[in-house]
């Protein structure tokens, strides 16, 4: 059968990685389906052997609203599409063809002050159109299923869980040349601290730096903070944080990396993740695939992630954050206790088991034609 994979979503961030990671899986567990990719631009990112990318004329919402509904049903039909999924965005209301979406957070139910206005606008427009106008949903964990049913006034019938798992190029890295490049390339310091994610108020940065700033005052060290990220709106609020803790010399803002990063992970002594609240995170599982101690918060989804194999930390407990850094950095038992743990943590996940479940919604949706 030939399925539509909808992958049009804006940079190189958590839905990019699901969406590349889930198809080079699936093509490897499934010869014969065919997939036809539709991207906002050509990307080099997307080449894959006998997978087709169609560019979508999608500059400005009206534009890629319009496309959607007006031209997308009559190019499925014509293709003979029998599943279409979207990853990011939803845009087809309209045709004949089986549907289903990922959903891949519900934190714009518990914590709507997050978001600017004109997101919660077009979510809360959106969300309720494509419960009933989408024939299945995919959550990332079986939590946000249930916060999902709950907002929306869907039946849990019509969702589907599938976990997703972390990147097979985070791993441990041996080549110490290659290292201590990346080292020089992003300017590292030779002992930090690293966190990942977009600046924005739900990845908890504040509380990150607080803890930093306690840390540096209890405890003499020589650490620093790398926060490796996309800079946003909110950076101002940061900045300004950073100055009145007088810390701006201890902390290196790299901007987005991408295919450096599980050198970044590598070199890191300790990954700090305090988000308010996460679906199925996957960085704290790539630190861990690097062999790098994680700490962080016990908020949504972060728990069924992590297990034991980080320390959790209430995500308003800054002084909870910074004890644990000490403890992590200053017990070299505790490290290769926990980086064990993690590597253990991480065998539970695998984008081939992704990828399988996710076939089993297409098979699934394709039967009920």
């Amino acid at each position: 059968m030939k399925i539509c994979l909808d992958i049009r979503s804006p940079g190189y961030a958590g839905v990019f990685n699901y969406t590349k990671c889930l198809l080079t899986a699936l093509l490897k567990i499934d010869p014969k389906n065919e997939y036809i990719l539709l991207s906002a631009k050509k990307d080099p990112q997307w080449r894959f052997e006998n997978v087709r990318q169609v560019v979508i004329p999608s500059g400005n919402p009206l534009g890629w609203t319009f496309w959607s509904n007006m031209k997308l049903p009559a190019f499925l039909k014509k293709e003979g599409v029998a599943v279409y999924h979207s990853f990011k965005h939803i845009s087809l209301f309209r045709g004949a063809v089986k549907k289903a979406v990922t959903f891949h957070s519900a934190r714009l139910f518990l914590l709507p002050e997050q978001y600017k206005w004109h997101d919660i606008l077009y979510w809360k427009t959106t969300l309720p159109i494509a419960a009933k106008k989408y024939d299945l949903m995919i959550t990332v964990s079986e939590k946000e299923k249930k916060l999902y049913a709950e907002h929306l006034g869907v039946p849990e019938r019509k969702f589907r869980v599938v976990h997703l798992a972390s990147d097979e190029r985070f791993k441990l890295i041996q080549d110490t040349k290659r290292c201590e490049t990346v080292r020089k390339q992003f300017h590292l310091p030779d002992r930090f601290i690293l966190f990942v994610g977009r600046i924005l108020p739900v990845k908890n940065i504040e509380t990150i730096l607080r803890a930093f700033h306690l840390l540096k005052k209890q405890w003499q060290n020589d650490y620093k903070l790398v926060i490796v990220g996309k800079k946003t709106w909110y950076f101002k609020t940061i900045e300004t944080l950073l100055k009145t803790l007088g810390i701006e010399n201890d902390v290196l803002f790299t901007g987005p990396i991408f295919e450096e990063l599980p050198i970044v992970y590598n070199l890191a002594d300790l990954f700090i993740f305090p988000s308010f609240y996460e679906a199925f995170p996957a960085v704290p599982l790539e630190a861990m695939a690097c062999g790098t101690p994680v700490i962080a918060s016990n908020a949504g989804g972060i728990p069924d992630v992590a297990g034991d194999a980080a320390k959790l930390v209430p995500p308003e407990n800054i002084e909870g954050f910074a004890h644990g850094m000490v403890e992590i950095l200053s017990s070299e038992a505790l490290r290769k206790e926990m980086i064990q743990k993690g590597f253990d943590r991480v065998g539970m996940f695998s984008w081939e088991r992704t990828a399988r479940d996710t076939l089993k919604v297409y098979e699934e949706l394709a039967d009920c034609q």
